[in-house]
C-alpha cells in the first residue's frame, strides 16, 4: 500500500497542502538552489521574493501587494511543498545561519510570540538582532549585508520594512513542520 493511503490521506489532501504533485516553478527552484550554493546571497533573496510571488494565488497576485510587499492574510494558504522547500535550501546551503527557522527562533528570544498578537518593541529588538536596524533606524533593502559574516538571521529578508509580517509565516512555518515530521 502507498504511503499516502498507509496514513489515511488522500491524494486530493496531500495536493492541497502542497506536500505531493509536480511543481511548475522548478527552474526558479534550480536557480535559487544554485545561487545559494555559490554564496549569491542579494540574488537568492531577490529570487526567494519571487517564488513567494509566483507560488501564491494567480487570482488575487500572489502573496505580495501590489507594493511589493508580502501579504500577511494570505500565508495560511502557502503550499507547505514550497514553503519548506525553500527553507531546507536556505539552512543548508548557510549551514543554519540564514533561512526561516533561525528567523522565528531568534524573533521568539528577542521577546516575540507567534500568538496573534504584535509587540513593536520587541519586533525592533528582531530586527537589531538580525541587522535590519542599525542606530535606530530600519536600514532600506540596498543598505543589508548580502555577505557570508551577515548576522544570523539576516536572511531571507525580502523585505524588512513590514512590521508584523513574519509572524503569519512564521505561523505556517509551524504548520508545514508538523506536515513533514
Amino acid at each position: 500500500m502507498n504511503w499516502p493511503y498507509r496514513h489515511g490521506l488522500s491524494f486530493i489532501l496531500l495536493l492541497s497542502l502542497g506536500i505531493w504533485g509536480c511543481n511548475r516553478y522548478e527552474p526558479e527552484y534550480q536557480q535559487l538552489e544554485k545561487h545559494l550554493a555559490s554564496g549569491n546571497w542579494r540574488q537568492a533573496d531577490q529570487l526567494t521574493k519571487q517564488l513567494f510571488y509566483k507560488v501564491g494565488p494567480r487570482r488575487s497576485g500572489g502573496f505580495l501587494s501590489p507594493n511589493g510587499y508580502l501579504s500577511r492574510v494570505k500565508f495560511e494558504s502557502f503550499p507547505c511543498k514550497d514553503l519548506n522547500r525553500i527553507e531546507q535550501m536556505w539552512a543548508t546551503h548557510s549551514q543554519g545561519r540564514f533561512g526561516f527557522t533561525v528567523q522565528k527562533r531568534l524573533y521568539v528570544e528577542t521577546g516575540n510570540t507567534i500568538d496573534g498578537t504584535f509587540d513593536y518593541k520587541s519586533y525592533r529588538t528582531f530586527r537589531e538582532r538580525v541587522g535590519w536596524m542599525k542606530d535606530g533606524k530600519i536600514l532600506l533593502y540596498h543598505q543589508l549585508s548580502f555577505e557570508d559574516s551577515s548576522p544570523v538571521g539576516h536572511l531571507p529578508a525580502m523585505n524588512t520594512n513590514e512590521a508584523g509580517i513574519r509572524e503569519p509565516l512564521f505561523m505556517r512555518l509551524e504548520v508545514c513542520r508538523a506536515i513533514v515530521d
